[in-house]
């Protein structure tokens, strides 16, 4: 733009030659520096200002960490090898040899445990292993009239883990009296089934998947 008006200014001087012999130089300066510094002062800038703006977006992608990992878990063969324990239990109570150290052995080797009964009216509460093998060698001094039956009527397996399990049903012992129980099982280090909590007459030693009192 500044271009064009600086040839515009040239044509404006050529067509003024004529007057300069007519008029005094002095009044052709004027005009002429007049219009100048009109069209400097007033001229834009032919260059405009790009604003370039730029975004950017980032995707969080959850991801399971490996405690939150779902854990999958056989619940029919759990459930099985769990009868199957409870069971072998009830086999060696009711075995000709009635060995307490062979009882006691189907409960878990570390953590807490409990076996409590009131088989011969007064509650007994044992939470050590050798407590509960002392209390099956006090139970097998007498003689049983009637032998063990334990039958199992709920069985829940804490899905989170899948290493603890509770069992609740009925059981007959040294009387034909049918009374409740409740039973936690959890895997030991080799992931075997065990017994770590039997409270025969539902006490309330068990409560969900814990020892209380």
């Amino acid at each position: 733009m500044h271009e064009l008006l600086f040839f515009d200014m040239v044509q404006f001087i050529l067509n003024m030659t004529e007057f300069r012999m007519k008029k005094p130089i002095n009044q052709l300066l004027i005009p002429l520096l007049a219009t100048f510094v009109l069209v400097f002062s007033c001229g834009e800038s032919d260059s405009p200002t790009q604003t370039v703006s730029s975004s950017s977006s980032t995707t969080k992608e959850d991801e399971l960490s490996l405690d939150e990992q779902v854990v999958e878990i056989d619940l029919v063969a759990e459930e099985a090898a769990i009868r199957t324990e409870h069971q072998a239990l009830v086999e060696d109570i009711n075995s000709r040899d009635r060995d307490p150290n062979v009882v006691t052995a189907h409960w878990i080797e570390r953590g807490s445990v409990l076996m409590s009964h009131n088989f011969f009216g007064e509650l007994v509460a044992s939470k050590s292993l050798q407590k509960i093998r002392g209390s099956w060698k006090v139970v097998f001094k007498r003689r049983a009239p009637w032998p063990m039956k334990s039958e199992i009527e709920t069985l829940s397996i804490d899905e989170k883990r899948g290493q603890t399990a509770r069992v609740e049903g009925l059981f007959e012992y040294q009387s034909r009296t049918r009374r409740p129980f409740k039973a936690l099982y959890q895997k030991n280090k080799e992931g075997k089934w065990k017994i770590k909590a039997m409270d025969y007459g539902d006490n309330g030693f068990i409560k969900g998947f814990k020892i209380v009192n």
